[in-house]
């Protein structure tokens, strides 16, 4: 019968747990463990048990952790359930209560040296992480990068890949217009480096190369980087959001793609993200001088601040400028607008590509055009108010870094 209730329990149960004080171990592992009652609890005699490690753990970081104190080491002993005997019925969900003296050789160490103030330490930090994460998903929702339903897949898992997540996401992001860029990027990325700098001041995120990582970030305001930018942010929105990751896990993939963006790595990063790296170029153009740029920007002899030269910042047009450069075109050429783009280096070199066809007209047709525009008291007072414009038709092929600046008039 007894080599019955043993098996039984046994089956039941794969093992329980018990937590004492480290210097309570050598004589447990002697004596064994024997029945007592809570100086400071009502409760029964017995030697209380937890029936899983997430059990223990939850106690130890909420009540059981409040009767230790922060001060000593503990050790977690797991205990054969062969080795109890009658268990009391009155005991919570979570525990055990062997009503009788457990014998040591059903006793052995499942971790030693743990240490309460650690514990709770981790505890804090893993509650500001929930509060800040918290923080981030509603901004998130309220500024329409997530909906309701995105975060609730998030957090089931069902939205689990980061590439489906980012191609979600993304998916008209080839059609859209430099200010749909400038307006999704721009305000993710000032969230995201708050986001990332309370991380640091809390002490959830090392601040190993803080202001690098920072800078290298940064770089997705420029004109140059801010397709990259808005493939790259949504990405991490993922990473942050998740609900599936363990705060350790979360942390160390913030922190190594950090540096690998630092790093101007930009085949690893995508790697980690799990994002392809030949689609990222395509749509963003290339990333070779990435790295390039990014010491520019750390050269303490000789910096090149972002927003000048070649990594100017990323910024709308004013609307009232486009329709003007819009009427002018038509005006003075008599020729509908198609569509209008901005390179990436100066917010003031315009390409106005006409809703024609060159190749329909005659050979001179092109330099037709040239002449009566840059001949026009339209274009001189866009000249001296600062704007160079360029006019082209719709066959011509353009700077693949270009960027669209206006829907589709036609």
């Amino acid at each position: 019968m007894k080599l019955l209730l043993e098996n039984w329990r046994e089956y039941l149960n794969d093992s329980y747990y018990h937590i004492t004080r480290s210097e309570n171990v050598p004589l447990i592992m002697k004596d064994g463990l024997l029945p007592s009652k809570p100086d400071d609890m009502q409760d029964v005699e017995g030697v209380y048990l937890f029936k899983s490690i997430t059990a223990a753990e939850d106690a130890l970081m909420n009540w059981l952790g409040d009767r230790f104190g922060e001060e000593g080491k503990l050790t977690l002993l797991k205990v054969d359930p062969r080795g109890v005997g009658e268990v009391d019925s009155s005991a919570a969900g979570f525990e055990a209560i062997s009503i009788s003296k457990i014998d040591p050789q059903f006793i052995s160490v499942e971790q030693e040296g743990i240490s309460t103030r650690l514990l709770f330490e981790n505890w804090r930090t893993q509650q500001s992480w929930y509060s800040l994460q918290g923080e981030l998903k509603e901004w998130l929702v309220s500024e329409s990068y997530l909906t309701a339903e995105d975060v609730k897949l998030i957090e089931e898992g069902a939205i689990s890949d980061i590439s489906s997540f980012v191609k979600r996401k993304l998916t008209a992001a080839k059609a859209w217009t430099y200010e749909k860029y400038v307006s999704y990027v721009k305000p993710l990325l000032n969230k995201l480096i708050g986001f990332i700098k309370k991380l640091k001041e809390k002490g959830i995120l090392k601040k190993y190369r803080a202001r690098f990582e920072i800078e290298a970030i940064r770089l997705f305001s420029t004109k140059k980087y801010i397709k990259l930018g808005a493939v790259f942010l949504t990405a991490m929105i993922k990473v942050m959001t998740s609900g599936l990751l363990e705060l350790p896990q979360i942390l160390e993939k913030i922190q190594k793609v950090l540096g690998l963006v630092q790093d101007g790595a930009w085949a690893s990063a995508a790697d980690e993200l799990g994002l392809p790296f030949e689609e990222i170029k395509i749509l963003v153009g290339g990333l070779k001088g990435f790295g390039k740029d990014l010491k520019k920007t750390q050269d303490i002899f000789s910096p090149e601040k972002i927003g000048q030269g070649d990594l100017e910042l990323a910024e709308m047009l004013d609307p009232e400028i486009i329709k003007m450069i819009q009427e002018s075109a038509e005006s003075v050429l008599e020729i509908p607008v198609h569509k209008m783009y901005i390179q990436p280096n100066s917010k003031k070199h315009i390409t106005v590509q006409l809703g024609t066809n060159s190749e329909e007209h005659a050979p001179s047709f092109m330099s037709i055009v040239q002449n009566r525009w840059t001949s026009s008291d339209e274009c001189i007072r866009l000249e001296k108010m600062g704007y160079k414009i360029n006019v082209s038709t719709i066959d011509r092929e353009l700077d693949v870094h270009d960027y669209l600046i206006t829907k589709e008039v036609l």
